[in-house]
């Protein structure tokens, strides 16, 4: 993750240069440029979960438990901040069926709302859609208008009989 975010903010880096070779005149000249990420990977054979975050917040993780805990993630800068920070990985082992939400500042821009996140998803064994759903509504209205954005997902596992290996040697 860390290395695509790398990439994420070389990508930043021209859009920001290209920015600054627009005529004064131009109205994007006085629009600040921001963006963040958070970027995960998950490995069903193994159970862990990598992830990487660029001024973007941590994920939630759920276990089959129901406690829904931020990961514990270090915070990168945003991918327009000039101040050259790595994006620094951080791996975890996840239990099969947790729940991974991944949510946008703006979603949790109200000062309840990582509350109301957190309670929503004290529940897993429902489906995807109506966790997501029960967030949605849970959040105040303009908070869902506001360009927020949630992507849940569930883990899982592949059993070893369903695994194939050849030695290329």
């Amino acid at each position: 993750p860390e290395e695509v975010l790398a990439r994420l903010k070389e990508t930043a880096d021209r859009l920001a240069d290209e920015r600054a070779a627009l005529p004064p005149s131009d109205s994007l000249q006085g629009e600040e440029l921001r963006a963040g990420c958070v970027y995960g990977v998950y490995d069903p054979f193994t159970r862990t979960c990598t992830v990487a975050r660029a001024g973007h917040p941590a994920p939630l993780v759920v276990g089959p438990d129901g406690r829904a805990v931020p990961l514990d993630v270090p915070e990168g800068a945003g991918l327009f901040d000039t101040d050259g920070a790595l994006f620094a990985p951080a791996t975890v082992t996840l239990e099969e069926g947790s729940v991974l939400a991944f949510c946008s500042a703006e979603l949790l821009a109200d000062e309840r709302a990582e509350e109301r996140i957190t309670r929503t998803l004290a529940h897993p064994g429902r489906s995807l859609q109506q966790l997501g759903d029960d967030i949605v509504y849970a959040l105040p209205d303009d908070t869902r208008s506001a360009g927020a954005a949630l992507l849940l997902a569930r883990t899982g596992t592949v059993s070893e009989h369903r695994v194939a290996t050849w030695d290329l040697a």
